[in-house]
């Protein structure tokens, strides 16, 4: 069995190119930039168009002397913009040997079955990617530019209130988060009835869609064919039924029980991901005698229309 793992591949391998281990570490996984836009390039501050303000008359009559101007649509800039963070890990030999050899339990007991791909995702990256969702939907001391989601929507006090105040779904017989979903595709058709038979999303906890799956197939504890699939796996996204509306679970938003329904492009993750500047690296110290673990990356997200957001109160 071995018992002295070597971690130079982990050095190779970020070496290489930092730039693409650290996009492997940030977006390796399902969260935000799988159901809204993500702009990638973004060294610090960008513009982009965003049409909004859309009216349109149709008018009876013939065309002749039909000459006034009717109807308007604005294009505005909305502002993208990230921030630098940074992440800075020590790990002596033996702590290394000891997370390395637990994961190589589930493979084999030969390190070079191990890639150094995964070597460097069974470090840090599940944590790392919570952690970035979580500040995405929920940063509310500014770390990124304008706090996450949650905050930029409620600051601007601009979007359209769901109605009903946030409460916790603790019980596999609670149908009450039923109400709450199907009040967002109540005041979605009467709001904003252009996205009717658009797809667009509705963003909550993992924790509250699996309530509100339980709730909606009248499960009470129990899994059939005709739910949830006959291997009875979790569902990380529902269609309200009857409508172009998809529930999704998004694990930035563990913890709160706020809902979120907007269209795709309104949600912008917001990064760099190619400049030199972002990197991660993985080397040894010889003077401290431990490994090091760098990142620096930028990130931001921005609602661009805070109008078209339905949220709970």
């Amino acid at each position: 069995m071995a018992t002295n793992f070597n971690v130079s591949a982990l050095a190779d391998f970020t070496a290489a190119n930092p730039q693409k281990a650290l996009e492997l570490m940030i977006l390796t996984g399902k969260g935000l930039k799988d159901y809204f836009d993500i702009e990638t390039g973004v060294k610090y501050r960008t513009k982009i168009p965003y049409i909004t303000n859309v009216d349109l008359d149709i008018s009876t009559g013939a065309i002749a002397g039909y000459n006034t101007g009717s109807g308007s649509t604005t294009i505005t800039e909305v502002v993208l913009e990230d921030a630098q963070l940074k992440i800075f890990e020590t790990y002596t030999k033996e702590a290394l040997n000891k997370t390395m050899m637990a994961f190589l339990g589930t493979r084999g007991t030969d390190p070079a079955e191990l890639p150094a791909e995964e070597m460097i995702l069974a470090l840090k990256q599940k944590k790392l990617f919570y952690d970035v969702e979580y500040l995405l939907w929920q940063d509310a001391s500014a770390k990124i530019p304008n706090g996450g989601v949650l905050k930029q929507i409620t600051d601007a006090s601009t979007y359209t209130a769901l109605g009903l105040a946030d409460t916790a779904f603790t019980s596999m017989a609670d149908a009450s988060i039923l109400q709450w979903v199907n009040a967002v595709a109540t005041k979605q058709q009467a709001s904003f009835p252009e996205y009717t038979m658009e797809e667009t999303i509705l963003a909550m906890s993992p924790s509250n869609l699996a309530a509100y799956g339980r709730a909606l197939y009248n499960l009470n504890g129990t899994i059939t064919m005709e739910t949830v699939g006959a291997d009875g796996k979790g569902m990380q996204e529902i269609y309200i039924p009857g409508t172009m509306i998809k529930a999704v679970a998004m694990v930035g938003l563990n913890g709160s029980n706020e809902l979120v329904w907007t269209n795709p492009t309104n949600i912008i993750e917001v990064v760099d991901l190619v400049d030199e500047t972002d990197f991660l690296s993985f080397q040894y110290n010889p003077y401290a005698r431990w490994h090091e673990l760098a990142a620096q990356f930028k990130l931001g997200v921005k609602v661009a229309d805070v109008t078209k957001v339905i949220k709970t109160n």
